[in-house]
């Protein structure tokens, strides 16, 4: 295929905001320094000014792209059968914003990933791109102006590429969303991972 899923993995881990990574003590994302660092990563990044977030948001989308760009050519032009699917689930419900909460709910649609990708699927979740896209906007906080206007349109953007929607998780606004725009467009749309197909003996 010409691309591991380990390069597409660490693309996003390594170009993922800091809500994706794990804040170690002493830093604050929206004031002075920062230091991040993504689980397992062997290299910490210190964020400074909000210009450097920015900077770093354009090239998380553009990886993004890229990658994405690699998938659909190696992948779904040669193999017409395999699904991309959207991963979508609760990101804010229930977490009250907190930066570990948050991190843990994309760990978990991200658990689905690669599960999808060996069954010859090709896995997207929206927050790979809404979250670097939100700060790209400007956002400064989970919830604010530039974070509603992107975050939840890309994934609906996203889902018009899409050929099916794997819903997981608890209550979520966002995600029910999702599964009626998915719906109204007559694609898929799974509540389980043994519903996909090739998936039925594959656990996440």
């Amino acid at each position: 295929m010409g691309w591991p899923w380990r390069v597409v993995a660490n693309a996003f881990w390594l170009n993922s905001p800091p809500s994706m990574r794990l804040k170690l003590a002493g830093g604050d994302r929206f004031r002075g320094t920062e230091c991040c660092a993504a689980s397992g990563a062997r290299t910490v990044v210190h964020y400074s000014c909000a210009g450097g977030r920015v900077a770093r948001s354009l090239s998380a989308i553009r990886q993004a792209a890229h990658v994405l760009t690699q998938i659909t050519d190696d992948h779904m032009q040669s193999h017409p059968t395999r699904l991309m699917i959207l991963v979508a689930g609760p990101y804010r419900s229930g977490t009250g914003d907190d930066p570990a909460k948050l991190a843990a709910n994309v760990a978990a649609m991200e658990a689905f990933a690669m599960p999808l990708f060996r069954a010859g699927h090709v896995p997207l979740v929206g927050e790979w791109l809404g979250l670097p896209l939100a700060t790209l906007a400007g956002s400064v906080r989970i919830g604010d102006a530039a974070y509603e206007e992107v975050f939840h349109p890309i994934a609906e953007r996203l889902l018009e590429r899409c050929d099916a929607l794997l819903r997981l998780g608890g209550p979520s606004e966002g995600a029910d969303r999702l599964v009626a725009v998915a719906r109204a467009r007559g694609l898929a749309v799974y509540h389980a991972l043994r519903e996909v197909p090739g998936c039925a003996t594959t656990a996440a």
